[in-house]
């Protein structure tokens, strides 16, 4: 399958796109960078916020991944931008070329009501998405787990190696997390594209 991975130069979207390739697919990745360390894939410079080069990147795709995501905003990065109006974007590029199959990355708990920026668009943009009339997935992830991961393998790691170990306890100790492998994500999503059953179907990706 020929398949656009939107915002795919990331931690997540490198072991997106391997692991696409690895099943055969024919992968092109669109970032505002515009590259990657990946032989075999297409990088194709595009602005998913500012609706640049998406409809261009979109031509002859058969389905489009949409990862783009921010956990704090910076600038002119905007949770609004990132989850809303990218998505808003990419669906009218895959609607124009003619995409049929939209598969969408959202995160575990979103929900509207919640008071929180981050939570509020990630819910805008799934709207958008069950709107769109496309046969559209969306799967929720965890806190993503795995080499290269600014979390887990980045803070986390630097807290509790340090000299004088800090182990952070969230609310009161009781709250379970259900990390995963960002090796299970990428199978997921490449699982649910060859899988008609997943259409218009929302899943929770979490560990054990």
């Amino acid at each position: 399958m020929k398949v656009l991975i939107v915002g795919g130069s990331g931690y997540v979207g490198s072991h997106m796109a391997r692991h696409l390739l690895e099943q055969g697919h024919q992968v092109t990745v669109a970032s505002r960078r515009g590259e990657g360390p990946l032989s075999g894939v297409r990088y194709v410079v595009a602005d998913a916020a500012r609706n640049e080069g998406l409809l261009e990147a979109a031509q002859g795709q058969e389905a489009l991944i949409y990862l783009v995501g921010i956990i704090r905003e910076r600038g002119d990065q905007t949770f609004r931008q990132a989850h809303v109006e990218g998505v808003r974007h990419s669906l009218a590029a895959a609607k124009a070329a003619g995409i049929t199959r939209f598969v969408h990355m959202s995160a575990l708990g979103t929900a509207r009501g919640t008071g929180s920026r981050y939570f509020e668009t990630k819910a805008e943009g799934e709207e958008l998405v069950q709107a769109s009339g496309l046969d559209w997935t969306i799967l929720r992830p965890s806190l993503i787990f795995g080499r290269g991961d600014e979390f887990f393998g980045g803070v986390l790691k630097g807290l509790v190696t340090a000299p004088i170990p800090f182990i952070p306890l969230i609310g009161d100790g009781r709250f379970v997390f259900r990390p995963i492998w960002v090796g299970d994500v990428a199978a997921a999503f490449e699982q649910a594209l060859n899988r008609p059953n997943t259409v218009h179907r929302s899943y929770n990706l979490v560990g054990p």
